[in-house]
């Protein structure tokens, strides 16, 4: 998008382009078609996938075990629950408020912190309303 703008591409333009893929084909002169079509693209192509609920499972399990030892694969050494969960959700929190990320491009950063946020909510009721008989550290 800042490449359109620095072309002297209108606010209005960019939007009719990333909502209906429509363009005036004076835009061409000042912006190379692939340009245009990534940004249509990358405004209009769904996210699909489970890592939200993944979050909220393993903060809803960091609640019941902080003191559980969890492990990367690029980390030989465990680390509790309770330290691991927060720095992996701060992590998301960094990447979508700064858009910089240690993991790539594309990573729904957001669906992590809302599922997070989520599986905290339903756990911490649970716990509250002693729906069920695990002991919590």
């Amino acid at each position: 998008m800042d490449a359109l703008l620095s072309a002297g591409v209108s606010q209005e333009d960019i939007n009719a382009i990333m909502t209906s893929g429509q363009y005036n084909t004076a835009i061409l002169n000042s912006v190379p078609l692939q340009t245009i079509e990534r940004l249509f693209l990358e405004f209009n192509t769904p996210a699909v996938g489970a890592s939200g609920a993944l979050y909220g499972i393993l903060v809803a399990f960091g609640l019941m075990f902080p003191n559980t030892g969890l492990m990367l694969l690029f980390l030989p050494f465990p680390i509790k629950a309770k330290y691991f969960i927060p720095g992996l959700l701060l992590m998301d929190l960094f990447s979508g408020l700064t858009g910089f990320s240690l993991f790539g491009e594309n990573i729904a950063n957001w669906a992590h912190i809302g599922g997070a946020l989520f599986g905290f909510v339903m756990a911490y009721y649970w716990k509250k309303n002693d729906l069920n008989h695990t002991r919590w550290d």
